[in-house]
């Protein structure tokens, strides 16, 4: 079915964005599994870390030691697998939303050079939430929840609009700002929403192993392999749910250019001239008759 760009409601976004993921369901869940493969080893080996200065008292300072070398390792880690997750799930939403095929390899050979501009934005966007927070803590204690909010509904395209424009940091999130503006309560919709799902789906992970861990501590240390089945179980709902965030605002950054722009209208036009240049070659260059 061809696909038809115009303004869409938000129920129509959804219904495109769980549609996209379940016709491409392994395009876009293969595509999480590389970083959601690193995000799992470095959380792994902080709960190494975590175990050995709980279970020996004695190993405690120089594991403490271990964590604080570990830390930028840890978030540096957490910046380029997030990172990178959206931006190729981003360029993928662009290929198959526009009707054109792609496979995995192609999603991030296609983000390698703009790699340093997708993290400068991902970077950007955390400093100034994190910094949001600890002013509006200090302004008021909802301060720190709203201005982080805030800054990420506002810079909620700019990922998008960095890997398919190719503009800097700094000129993504300003971009990224003009397309939500007027339209802040539809992305904040949006972002509850999916939001919301992420949060259910990790509380399937996170509260048996609160519970587990709650009754092993009554005997004791929780033993390591609950951490790592809890971590293992992360890890699962970040490759099968995490791509569906990303989906849905790459749709929304289509849709915002769409009332702001006439998107489809440019895209229409461009589809006429490729077909006109086509027809052009094709009469240009008569197929030749066989010979008798």
């Amino acid at each position: 079915m061809a696909l038809v760009l115009r303004p869409l409601s938000i129920g129509e976004i959804l219904d495109r964005t769980f549609s996209l993921y379940r016709d491409h369901f392994k395009l876009f869940v293969g595509i999480f599994i590389f970083p959601q493969l690193a995000l799992f080893g470095v959380t792994l080996g902080m709960q190494v870390i975590l175990h050995s200065v709980s279970s020996s008292p004695s190993a405690a300072m120089i594991a403490g030691l271990g964590i604080l070398l570990y830390i930028p390792v840890f978030l540096v880690t957490i910046m380029v697998t997030y990172a990178l997750g959206q931006a190729a799930t981003v360029y993928a939403v662009s290929q198959v939303y526009l009707e054109r095929s792609t496979t995995i390899s192609q999603t991030y050979s296609f983000i390698k050079s703009r790699f340093w501009s997708i993290v400068g934005v991902v970077v950007l966007i955390s400093v100034a939430s994190s910094v949001s927070a600890v002013i509006g803590l200090l302004a008021l204690l909802v301060g720190a929840i709203v201005l982080p909010i805030l800054i990420v509904l506002y810079s909620s395209l700019a990922v998008p609009v960095t890997v398919l424009e190719g503009r800097d940091p700094i000129e993504s999130i300003k971009r990224s700002y003009y397309l939500v503006k007027d339209d802040l309560g539809r992305i904040f919709l949006i972002w509850v929403l999916f939001f919301a799902i992420q949060v259910a789906a990790g509380a399937l992970i996170t509260l048996p192993t609160i519970v587990f861990a709650a009754i092993f501590q009554q005997h004791g240390q929780p033993p390591l392999w609950l951490s790592v089945l809890s971590d293992f179980g992360e890890f699962i709902v970040g490759i099968m749910v995490r791509p569906l965030f990303t989906i849905a605002f790459s749709i929304a950054y289509y849709d915002e250019r769409v009332r702001k722009e006439a998107f489809d209208m440019q895209f229409m036009m461009a589809a006429m001239d490729r077909n006109a240049m086509a027809a052009g070659v094709a009469v240009a260059n008569p197929p030749v008759p066989p010979s008798v």
